[in-house]
């Protein structure tokens, strides 16, 4: 955590410096040619020729000219634009030497001019095709509806100053060679198809069916994009439909959907059928979509997804159909949390019940798929039974006799449990309660902790009796137990099964477990609850972990903090969790957030203005190992405190804590010299613009704000390696 602490920091203040030397560079060093230009392009860059040099396109295509006169006075200029496609099939698009611009652009000594949007139109003649020259290509072939769409390849689009009164565009006043600007166009991306519940068949011929879990994971492929850069940011939406009578999947489609989350920022959704749990019935057939999209900002017409960006659309049964049996009776008011030990299995339908007279101690009785041997037996006056006995259960080759209770179960005379639970019994006052959901949530991390810290030092004192590898012998075993099977990383990890619950429907445990954060010097406690069971062992397949209530890490001298964030309300769409693959810990899914004190940097708004409010970053990554993530990183516009004025206005920032991979549209800058491919580790910015304060502006600039661009900017233990673009952002016009 220090270490992160660093690199944020670090980052900033090293970016600084930069600036500050770029801004007291000499700019004397350039050629005999009294004009310079200099173009930047900022990928992804629009597919549409005339997005591509409007403000649409958001301002991807900077040109910057400087220069003037020998006697310093004021220089008439025009510019010629030229867009060349290296490959492949090379062609070119240029301006026609017989168009003439109806003003100049007149040239100040130290004012640069940053092009507007119809500045730089006016250099391809405003797409007027008798104003054009082209080459191995006519603009015929490029027409898309009303506009000009660019086929994918290499590009190399430059510009060139004349003087205004050039009729032939003879004499250049700029280097040909160095107003250019090397770019990709690249807009085709396959569309995400689904890895789970359901991958590879098309709903309209098959239906597939799916195991009722909690929860019941949605996973899908991301896009393949054409690009060598990565995708830009996307977001997805999950539909849910009812298949309804003999329609097919596709026809479904057309219901309204049972379920919506939209703008989800990966790939897995868990959804949580406990607390969603009127969504999925058992026996019934559901249709479902996911649609990709661009996130917020991005250039959304820079990307052609297959099939509009939606899925194949998919179908699946969820479990087999069932036979509704009499309501369980539950005393007191769980909440939507608690575990009704739901693992879809069918109730007995004969719900006669057994004879008042039938003394059933020490009787089998059938419980779902396990087996009930009541040691008491008391019969209620509503029919209902109460008592104490076994369960066995054999979840790692030998045989454990769990003890239970029960309060208002129903028998009848096949002595099968039809209706009612059966609950583990509890060896200690302080593990009671930790059945359902709520119980969990209401807890404070530090109880959370103290609760974790009591379960492990009463196992680990109490192997023999405790642990289930070490069990033996027939004497009944209360809770907690230990489930010593696991491991997360490579190192031996033991769950705390906390209670389990029994019903004609099938079997539920809650389980608590400890994930060791070393850096931060602590645990993450996770639990879980309605973990579904089988008389043999565990089937925690698409089972998830959740980090209950907030964690808090503090590190530092400044206090910063950490937090990993929790799912109180069992929603792990923006909390954090631990899924299994099987019957195994697969990986933690953590978001997180750090919060820096307001004596180190402060927010900002657009104009430069401090704001009241601590500057807090967004982290979402997912890890097996701890020393193998790559977190993606937002945050607000920000500034030091003690450089008044200068605001930093991160893009997409990740923290590479691997070497193993790297994040998505990695690249290295030039010239780099530290760790190349995957053993990099450090802090990636792809880009970062850094506004100078207000006051600092050129002639006419109105209220926008002078600013650089940093692109690619690594900094690991060997420093910073970034490349800078400078430019006077001038979204209305012409600096003059």
């Amino acid at each position: 955590m220090q270490m992160k602490k660093r690199f944020f920091f670090g980052c900033l203040k090293i970016l600084m410096v930069i600036l500050a030397v770029f801004l007291g560079a000499d700019s004397k060093s350039q050629s005999n040619y009294p004009v310079t230009i200099r173009t930047t392009v900022v990928p992804p860059v629009s597919p549409y020729f005339d997005q591509m040099l409007s403000s649409i396109s958001g301002g991807r295509l900077l040109v910057m000219v400087s220069g003037s006169n020998v006697t310093g006075g004021t220089l008439p200029i025009k510019i010629m634009g030229s867009l060349q496609r290296l490959s492949p099939s090379p062609f070119t698009i240029s301006l026609n030497t017989n168009f003439q611009p109806g003003v100049p652009i007149n040239l100040l000594p130290g004012l640069p001019v940053t092009l507007s949007p119809d500045l730089l139109q006016q250099t391809f003649g405003y797409f007027n095709t008798g104003n054009l020259a082209t080459q191995d290509i006519s603009m015929s072939q490029m027409r898309d509806g009303s506009t000009y769409k660019l086929p994918e390849g290499t590009y190399r689009i430059c510009f060139t100053a004349y003087s205004y009164n050039d009729i032939a565009y003879a004499r250049p006043l700029s280097d040909p060679n160095v107003g250019c600007s090397v770019f990709s166009v690249c807009y085709k991306a396959s569309a995400p198809q689904f890895i789970l519940p359901v991958s590879g068949m098309n709903l309209s011929t098959e239906i597939g069916t799916v195991s009722p879990a909690y929860p019941l994971i949605f996973s899908w492929t991301t896009p393949n994009y054409s690009c060598a850069a990565g995708l830009p940011p996307l977001n997805y939406d999950l539909e849910i439909h009812e298949v309804i009578g003999s329609q097919t999947a596709v026809d479904a489609l057309k219901n309204p959907p049972l379920f919506l989350k939209q703008g989800l920022p990966s790939t897995m959704f868990p959804l949580d059928t406990n607390l969603y749990r009127n969504i999925l019935r058992i026996g019934k057939s559901y249709a479902i979509r996911v649609h990709a999209n661009t996130s917020a900002g991005a250039v959304s017409n820079a990307i052609t997804f297959d099939n509009n960006g939606y899925s194949t659309p998919m179908a699946f049964k969820y479990g087999q159909d069932s036979v509704a049996g009499p309501a369980s009776p539950v005393t007191g008011n769980p909440t939507a949390f608690d575990s009704t030990a739901d693992c879809g299995l069918t109730p007995p339908t004969d719900s006669l019940p057994a004879n008042a007279s039938t003394n059933l101690t020490n009787v089998s009785l059938t419980i779902g798929e396990f087996t009930l041997i009541p040691s008491s037996f008391t019969r209620n006056t509503d029919s209902t039974y109460k008592g104490s006995g076994t369960i066995a259960w054999k979840p790692l080759g030998n045989t454990i006799k769990l003890a239970v209770v029960f309060s208002n179960i129903k028998v009848n005379k096949e002595n099968q449990v039809y209706a009612g639970l059966v609950t583990s019994s509890t060896a200690q006052p302080q593990f009671q309660g930790f059945g359902s959901w709520n119980s969990f949530s209401k807890a404070s991390g530090s109880q959370l902790d103290q609760l974790s810290n009591s379960v492990d030092n009463f196992l680990s004192n109490n192997k023999a009796a405790q642990v289930v590898s070490q069990i033996t012998g027939n004497t009944p075993v209360n809770f907690p137990i230990g489930l010593d099977n696991q491991s997360f990383g490579g190192t031996p990890l033991t769950l705390a099964i906390m209670s389990m619950t029994f019903s004609p429907k099938g079997a539920t445990m809650s389980v608590l477990c400890n994930i060791n954060i070393p850096e931060a010097n602590g645990w993450l406690s996770l639990a879980g609850t309605g973990l579904c069971l089988k008389p043999s062992g565990m089937n925690f397949a698409q089972g998830t972990l959740l980090l209950p209530t907030d964690r808090y890490f503090t590190f530092g001298s400044d206090g910063d903090s950490l937090i990993f964030q929790g799912s109180p309300s069992a929603d792990s769409t923006n909390g954090t969790y631990l899924t299994w693959a099987g019957d195994s810990l697969s990986a933690v899914v953590a978001h997180a957030r750090i919060s820096f004190p307001k004596s180190t940097i402060v927010r900002d708004d657009s104009t430069g203005k401090i704001l009241d409010s601590a500057v807090v970053a967004s982290l979402g990554f997912r890890f097996h190992k701890w020393d193998d993530w790559v977190a993606n990183i937002t945050m607000p516009s920000f500034q030091i405190v003690g450089v008044k004025g200068l605001s930093f206005l991160p893009g997409t920032i990740y923290y590479d804590h691997s070497n193993l991979s790297n994040a998505d549209g990695f690249n290295l800058p030039k010239n780099y010299t530290g760790m190349n491919g995957n053993d990099f580790e450090g802090l990636y910015i792809s880009d970062m613009k850094v506004l100078l304060p207000p006051d600092f502006k050129t002639f006419n600039q109105g209220t926008s704000r002078t600013s650089f661009e940093a692109k690619n900017l690594v900094i690991d233990t060997k420093g910073v390696k970034a490349v800078i673009y400078p430019y006077f952002h001038n979204p209305g016009g012409c600096v003059v």
